[in-house]
């Protein structure tokens, strides 16, 4: 489980369904306090927003992959 603190600037489109999704640190360009981190949907786009800090709460392994429950 993953927790996402202080997201702005969300975007979603689409199903639902979510391959993959991507996580960028963007303190290196100058950004800070509720941007920190973009968080976006690295097959289909379908899903992008800003957040402040990540807190990994439980990390699972499935079916010989990791699944990541995002709440």
């Amino acid at each position: 489980m993953i927790e996402f603190i202080d997201v702005n600037s969300w975007h979603f489109q689409g199903n639902g369904q979510i391959g993959g999704f991507y996580i960028k640190d963007m303190t290196p360009r100058g950004y800070e306090n509720n941007v920190k981190y973009e968080v976006g949907d690295y097959e289909e786009e379908e899903i992008e927003f800003y957040c402040s800090d990540i807190v990994i709460n439980n990390l699972e392994k499935l079916y010989n992959i990791f699944h990541f429950i995002v709440r």
